[in-house]
């Protein structure tokens, strides 16, 4: 789930290529309205059925897809953060070091 987040987030053909699938949904779904079948019974009920179950499985997608995009954001965010800490920690153990390494030469050039 992580590799698809950041290759969604970061890559423009993946986004694109998702997006194209969902506009073609919403015109099969809108040529769906306009189709009339003369020759099946029942014809009003079976067309809204097939309408009604494309709008279901794209208002499903299209939750999923906003959970990945702010999972995907939470998890840029949370990257950074780790970035910063390792960075303040890197300079923090450097200065103790260094401090450590002060106080050792004045306790030998005491002796």
């Amino acid at each position: 789930m992580w590799l698809f987040c950041k290759d969604y987030q970061q890559d423009p053909s993946l986004k694109a290529a998702y997006d194209a699938r969902a506009n073609c949904a919403s015109r099969i779904e809108q040529s769906l309205e306009d189709v009339t079948l003369p020759n099946m019974v029942r014809e009003t009920d079976i067309l809204k059925s097939m309408i009604e179950s494309l709008q279901g499985d794209r208002k499903g997608v299209s939750a999923v897809q906003t959970q990945l995009l702010e999972l995907a954001e939470k998890m840029h965010s949370s990257r950074k953060a780790m970035v910063t800490s390792q960075r303040i920690h890197r300079a923090m153990c450097m200065s103790d070091q260094y401090a450590k390494a002060k106080a050792k030469e004045r306790d030998v050039g005491r002796r």
